[in-house]
């Protein structure tokens, strides 16, 4: 069967060639890596077969690529979006690897159930409280309790290619270091309320800009609404999945899941 691949904004775009039946909860093989780098990205890997993986873009833009001491990752420099990987270390090294976050057939949460799950959470003060991106140039501290903080995860367009998890908390409940210098906003659709902001050098997403919409516009609104709109630019969502540490906590946190897929999603309307 042939699956279709593709960054967000739609300059990468591949097929995918897998061979044997479909199964009903899970129609690719994928291998779990758990260490730190596929973590903070919250990769879905398959292995790609020679021969099985075909770049079908017309944009000749090269991936960018961020090498670590474990993880060659390759990713879109325009949106952010992860493709691709190869390990230096560990049991997949040298093993070509396709992250299936990008592939349009799926849905993620068919595939990392064993990551995230809605059971109670664990003790306040054993979660973790900073982090930052692969790099180490973005960084993140929370100045609340994350336990204390909304967590909601869905899979439309961009957070499944993102691998957002997101923690909602306020902005003067978090800090971030090394954003202006060191990452790029990636907005898109006619709106473009929210930016997505990536590390340029390793591609991670640590936080999350929200702008909502034109002052001219919130001032029509009716005084309720007029609320609302500014609680919601008073938010600064922060991905979960960079916290130091969070690998222990994955499964044991109360997470709010929304299923809607990606209907109205348009490759390239970036």
């Amino acid at each position: 069967m042939v699956y279709h691949g593709n960054c967000h904004c739609g300059r990468h775009r591949f097929e995918l060639q897998v061979g044997g039946e479909a199964t009903t909860d899970k129609q690719i093989p994928t291998v779990l890596c758990t260490c730190v780098a596929c973590t903070k990205q919250g990769c879905i890997w398959h292995v790609v077969e020679e021969g099985t993986l075909v770049a079908t873009t017309a944009d000749d833009t090269p991936l960018s690529v961020y090498r670590s001491g474990l993880l060659i990752y390759e990713f879109c420099g325009a949106c952010g979006t992860g493709l691709f990987g190869t390990h230096v270390k560990g049991p997949l090294v040298g093993k070509r690897l396709a992250n299936l976050r990008a592939v349009r057939e799926i849905n993620p949460f068919d595939y990392d159930k064993q990551l995230v799950s809605t059971a109670d959470t664990v003790p306040v003060g054993s979660l973790p409280s900073t982090g930052a991106c692969l790099c180490g140039s973005v960084a993140v501290e929370l100045l609340a309790p994350l336990a204390d903080m909304p967590l909601k995860e869905d899979n439309c367009s961009i957070c499944t290619r993102k691998a957002w998890l997101g923690a909602y908390a306020q902005k003067g409940q978090v800090l971030v270091r090394g954003a202006a210098q060191h990452t790029r906003d990636y907005k898109f659709g006619p709106r473009r309320f929210m930016g997505h902001p990536f590390c340029t050098t390793c591609g991670a997403h640590v936080f999350m800009n929200v702008y909502g919409p034109p002052a001219e516009v919130v001032a029509r609104l009716s005084p309720e609404k007029q609320e609302l709109v500014r609680q919601n630019l008073d938010v600064m969502p922060v991905n979960v999945r960079i916290l130091d540490g969070i690998q222990a906590h994955l499964g044991h946190l109360k997470v709010t899941r929304s299923d809607e897929g990606t209907d109205g999603y348009v490759i390239g309307e970036a």
